[in-house]
């Protein structure tokens, strides 16, 4: 099993979750993200790290490629004060130490390398695990892919996940948030049309492709389950944004091909004193009595 963890997504569910209870040490610096991924990291390797397993760590390196051509994308997020920032470079020591393999590249997104692992793990015959409560990350899910979403109560989603929640299997549910977009990531959809609609859209259709090529003969899947022609006001719709759902599906779809890119599973060479002097520093207590679970894991 490949556990794929992705870092950013984590460190900032740990931040916002704790943002009423910030901590710091007694030098006055900040520690609750680092405290809360620590936490999460460890929960994670007692639960879904087997003997046999391999966890790669990943984080966001910048948003050029879909910004290039879509300058909108992820405009208007919350910014994230610096201390933030100075955690994660704190985290990514600490996970260094841990000997766990971490991968960043400059103008990449983590979506992309995670997409780029994950078919690299599976083409090796590798089973993974994604580690993420972005669900755009459901769209990579397979027999032998599965996606973790952590804090709460852990839900595992695999295909018949993605079946339930959208009505199409995880290679289609790109070609239905073309047509939804995506809110979190600032990509416009299509006013009044959700996952059901979008999904019947698709199956009616049998592709994306076919519901752009011809939308003045678009069908549509109603509530018996029969493919029937769309009405006129659903067709306007498609026909109206055309350009705008192949612009979305570019945004969407997560790459697989990312350069430089390969896992790396051989074993990463850990650092346990280093580890216990940051520990220290930070004044992680609880972390340093348990110096000795970080070191067989």
């Amino acid at each position: 099993m490949i556990l794929i963890i992705d870092g950013n997504q984590l460190a900032c569910r740990c931040y916002f979750s704790l943002e009423g209870k910030r901590l710091s040490n007694s030098q006055g610096k900040r520690t609750e993200t680092i405290y809360g991924v620590l936490c999460s990291l460890r929960k994670l390797i007692r639960e879904y790290a087997h003997s046999d397993s391999v966890v790669f760590m990943t984080w966001d390196g910048g948003n050029e490629r879909r910004r290039s051509f879509y300058p909108e994308y992820k405009a208007g997020r919350k910014k994230f004060e610096n201390a933030f920032y100075e955690q994660l470079d704190e985290l990514r020591k600490i996970i260094k130490c841990l000997g766990i393999k971490q991968y960043h590249i400059e103008n990449v997104e983590a979506d992309d390398i995670i997409g780029t692992l994950t078919y690299k793990c599976r083409k090796k015959g590798k089973k993974v695990l994604i580690v993420s409560s972005d669900h755009d990350f459901e769209q990579l899910i397979s027999r032998h892919v599965e996606v973790l979403h952590p804090l709460g109560k852990n839900l595992i989603k695999d295909v018949q996940f993605v079946i339930d929640t959208y009505g199409v299997p995880p290679e289609k549910l790109v070609e239905v948030m073309a047509i939804t977009g995506d809110p979190t990531d600032n990509i416009v959809g299509i006013e009044s049309i959700g996952d059901k609609t979008a999904a019947k859209l698709i199956i009616a259709n049998g592709s994306l492709e076919n519901v752009l090529s011809k939308p003045e003969e678009l069908k549509f899947l109603n509530r018996k389950g029969e493919v029937v022609d769309a009405k006129n006001d659903l067709k306007e719709k498609i026909k109206a944004n055309i350009n705008n759902i192949k612009t979305a599906y570019r945004l969407v779809e997560i790459c697989n091909d990312i350069e430089g890119v390969e896992p790396d599973f051989l074993v990463q060479q850990k650092d346990p004193e280093k580890l216990e002097q940051i520990f220290k520093e930070l004044e992680f207590r609880q972390f340093t009595n348990e110096n000795e679970f970080w070191k067989r894991h």
